[in-house]
């Protein structure tokens, strides 16, 4: 009895001990190649015997923690992830850098890519995003334009640096504005969302900025395309100088922006301001633009409040003739941003612009007018484990005042723009996404008054749109996409755009990449009546791009081939790039690009310190 008694003692004071134990815990961090976290990679703990112990998730810093006992081993998966596995070690927190396939996780090119490729201009960047389209003018004007499918030959609207930039008194390119080697980010907004953007919009809204990662930079490059930057990042401020110039174009850009700390928010203040000149031929150009942009997010509300006001003037020499052209604009918005779940969300807003051209000597006379807009829109997102629902409408009202020579009028319009999009997600292979949207586009006033149209209303581009996307990966090395499009456009001009295209994106070995699309696109729109414009009646056409790209930890190769579009014609290049660490923060950089035909040779040195 008395050893009875002394088990159950000693059986009760062991699980006192071991239950006041701390419970037995493996924890670590998942962070990429460039020290990024990685979120949901999947963390599999084994035991001695090959048993599996237990499995996690690593949470949005990239931390997990696996709750078992006897851990000897972890093999860390996630989406276009190398695997990795790592032994664990007792009571040592485990540091796991994962070898993550960037090129496969977004279809634009990212801030790393910009840093390497051969492209002077953003442009270029761009339009290595699967069914973008660019078309470029062996003539000065109207200049580089890009869209999205080829939806429409004036080209999508063009945020620079948080500030829409575009001319609306000729749709000359906002491309100009930007020095060479100068933008650090793009990415690019889907046509569906043309109901909260607006003008242009239904053709894909375009991001453009010189802002990356926290720190200093700066480069130096010499030969076909010369270029000098400099720039300095914290959370706070940001600046930056660039200058550029090859043969027959010179530019130079300065950025600043800073967010201040207010009692209930914070107020972030910036702008730039961008002198260029360029000749081809007989024809020059000497433009500038300069922008301004106030936001204020508030921590008692979800609001988002903005101000911007831009101003932009250019001279130009066309055969001859001399023109005289200039806009300043200013807009105020509120709005709500998209949840990042389910949700709904809207704005409301005003625009006011006003602009002037000047021909005389091409028997155009003068213009000047303004136009002013006002907006409202409102939309849902929905999201469930196999589709995700965006919906929306908006609601814009624009009045042109002014005219050519001594005569004036005023033309309104008003417009509805409708968009649903879902996108379906049965399984974590396939994925397809629906679009049906409606957009538009304001004339510009050379379309408006040169002229001398007779309208009682303003005639404006309305936008059908209708396209489906299907999609294919692995979720490791492979993914593939195809999609068709059909717009029916009426108004300004009428027609139909049709587009079907393919994409292929491949992690061929660890160190080996090959992205490549193609795309058909078939622009047959006229206009409802003879208009001035710059640039070449659309045509159809077959563009796209083949991108391999070779990187280790020594060296990053990248060859393009590529087929855009140049007065609508075909344009096929071929494109390289190599670099390569030559000291600490410092890599050489040596490319080869051709531009209009124009083949250029560039090399020097990018200078990069992270905070």
């Amino acid at each position: 009895m008395n050893s009875q008694v002394a088990f159950v003692v000693l059986f009760l004071l062991s699980a006192a001990y071991a239950a006041a134990q701390p419970a037995v815990l493996v924890v670590g961090e998942v962070r990429d190649q460039r020290g990024v976290p990685v979120e949901d990679a999947r963390i599999v703990a084994y035991r001695a015997d090959g048993g599996v112990a237990a499995t996690s998730l690593t949470a949005g810093d990239g931390t997990f923690a696996v709750h078992a006992g006897g851990v000897v081993r972890l093999v860390i998966t996630c989406r276009y992830c190398e695997s990795l596995a790592l032994r664990v070690r007792s009571s040592e927190p485990v540091v796991a850098i994962a070898r993550r396939y960037d090129e496969l996780l977004s279809e634009t090119p990212s801030a790393e890519d910009a840093k390497n490729l051969p492209y002077a201009h953003a442009e270029s960047i761009l339009s290595l995003r699967p069914f973008t389209v660019l078309e470029d003018s062996s003539e000065i004007l109207p200049g580089p334009l890009l869209s999205d499918r080829g939806l429409s030959s004036q080209g999508g609207a063009v945020v620079d640096a948080g500030v829409p930039n575009y001319d609306p008194v000729a749709n000359i390119s906002p491309f100009f504005a930007i020095p060479s080697f100068y933008a650090s980010s793009v990415s690019a907004i889907e046509p569906s969302q043309a109901f909260i953007y607006g003008d242009r919009a239904g053709s894909g809204t375009f991001l453009v900025g010189p802002r990356s990662e926290s720190g200093t930079s700066g480069l130096a490059f010499a030969g076909g395309q010369s270029a000098l930057l400099a720039a300095d990042a914290t959370n706070d401020v940001f600046a930056a100088f660039g200058d550029s110039s090859s043969p027959g174009d010179w530019r130079e850009r300065a950025d600043a922006d800073a967010t201040l700390s207010l009692a209930g928010g914070s107020i972030d203040v910036g702008g730039f301001d961008t002198q260029s000149r360029a000749t081809r031929g007989s024809q020059s150009l000497a433009a500038s633009f300069a922008a301004f942009d106030v936001a204020f997010t508030s921590d008692r509300s979800p609001l988002e409040t903005s101000v911007d006001a831009d101003r932009g003037t250019y001279t130009i020499g066309f055969y001859g003739h001399s023109i005289a052209a200039g806009w300043s604009d200013v807009a105020a918005d509120v709005a709500l941003p998209p949840p990042d779940g389910s949700g709904a969300f809207g704005g409301v807003g005003f625009h006011h612009s006003s602009g002037f051209y000047s021909a005389p000597s091409g028997g155009l006379g003068d213009i000047a007018a303004s136009m002013d807009e006002i907006q409202a829109d409102v939309g849902f997102i929905a999201r469930s484990p196999v589709a995700d629902i965006r919906g929306g409408i908006g609601a814009f009202a624009a009045a042109y005042t002014g005219g050519a020579n001594e005569a004036s009028g005023h033309l309104d319009a008003t417009m509805l723009v409708p968009s649903i999009d879902v996108a379906f997600s049965p399984g974590s292979r396939w994925s397809a996404e629906i679009e049906g949207s409606e957009s538009f586009r304001l004339p510009t006033l050379l379309e408006t008054y040169a002229t001398a149209p007779d309208q009682s209303a303003l005639a404006i581009d309305r936008d059908a749109l209708l396209s489906a996307t299907i999609a294919y990966s692995d979720m490791k090395r492979l993914r593939i996409e195809a999609t068709a499009a059909r717009e029916h456009v009426a108004g300004l001009d009428n027609g139909e755009v049709s587009a079907v295209g393919l994409s292929v994106a491949w992690q061929a070995t660890p160190l080996v990449t090959l992205r490549t699309w193609a795309l058909h696109t078939g622009d047959a729109t006229v206009p409802y009546e003879p208009v001035v414009r710059f640039g070449a009646k659309p045509q159809p056409g077959t563009v796209g791009s083949a991108w391999l790209t070779y990187e280790s930890r020594a060296v990053r190769i990248d060859v393009i081939w590529r087929r855009d579009l140049l007065d609508y014609s075909p344009n096929e290049h071929l494109d390289g790039s190599i670099s390569a660490p030559l000291a600490r923060h410092i890599r050489w950089y040596i490319a080869s690009e051709e531009r209009r035909r124009y083949r250029s040779l560039t090399a020097g040195v990018r200078f990069s310190r992270m905070r």
